[in-house]
């Protein structure tokens, strides 16, 4: 019968759902790159002795490639004391990468 039918094919009372897995953003402020590694530890040792700024890593890119960066933060908001500390010591052009992108 037509009633049998439009209960059993029911789609409206699926149980199954769709779960939609959402990163949490993860942003990273990228200071600069150096050729020398020496340098970008000279830098990063600036930063903690005149900003008291802890947070500060060097990512070795290549042989002579060496990224000074700040983070992961997982909010605008706990990077900014960060971004204006580093801003302030005359480091004007920062980019702020979302490293789930």
């Amino acid at each position: 019968s037509i009633n049998d039918l439009s209960t059993s094919n029911d789609l409206s009372n699926s149980k199954s759902k769709i779960k939609l897995s959402k990163k949490k953003p993860a942003y990273i402020i990228d200071i600069a790159d150096f050729f020398y590694h020496e340098s970008a530890v000279n830098v990063k040792n600036r930063f903690k002795k005149e900003a008291n700024l802890t947070n500060i890593k060097i990512k070795t890119i290549s042989k002579n490639k060496f990224k000074v960066y700040s983070g992961p933060y997982d909010s605008f908001k706990s990077m900014k004391e960060t971004y204006l500390s580093l801003y302030n010591l005359g480091f004007e052009e920062l980019n702020v990468i979302d490293s789930n992108k």
